[in-house]
């Protein structure tokens, strides 16, 4: 399956670098490619280095957070669409505004909207199923401590 998955992605870039080249007339194109394809190189040797001495503990917990972000944002996003729709039209109030500080048609605000599901002015609604599911889920998947019992122990000897 990976290999399916690496070959894939590797004819789509070859597909895509081939129309790239037949409609540029300056050699900026291939130079560009050649640039893109060294620094692929230099990253994954950089993340391979990297890699063998990371602690994976740590590299799962923080990239598990991630994720979790990604989903209450996109879980916000979905109660946010059923407003539009008028399929939910309760807890309507804005609960802040940070349009004036942060406003979506930066690229940082961009940036978070697509990300995190960022809005500058979110709903009640939208907060508190934000918060609601990212504390549930970090609660369900905290690390817990192993215990032995003597059921265990018993079935050990």
């Amino acid at each position: 399956m990976v290999f399916l998955a690496v070959a894939r992605e590797g004819l789509e870039s070859i597909f895509f670098l081939l129309a790239v080249f037949q409609q540029s007339t300056s050699s900026a194109a291939p130079l560009g490619a050649l640039l893109g394809i060294a620094v692929a190189v230099i990253a994954g040797l950089a993340i391979y280095r990297g890699s063998l001495r990371l602690p994976l503990g740590h590299f799962f917990r923080v990239t598990g957070v991630f994720i979790l972000l990604v989903a209450a944002g996109l879980l916000a996003g979905s109660v946010r669409a059923l407003h539009e729709a008028g399929l939910w039209n309760h807890a309507q109030q804005v609960v802040f505004d940070l349009s004036s500080v942060l406003p979506l048609d930066t690229p940082l605000g961009s940036l978070f909207a697509g990300i995190f599901g960022y809005q500058p002015a979110p709903t009640l609604s939208e907060v508190v199923v934000y918060l609601g599911y990212l504390l549930i889920a970090l609660w369900l998947l905290r690390p817990r401590r192993q215990t032995h019992t003597a059921a265990t122990a018993g079935s050990q000897g």
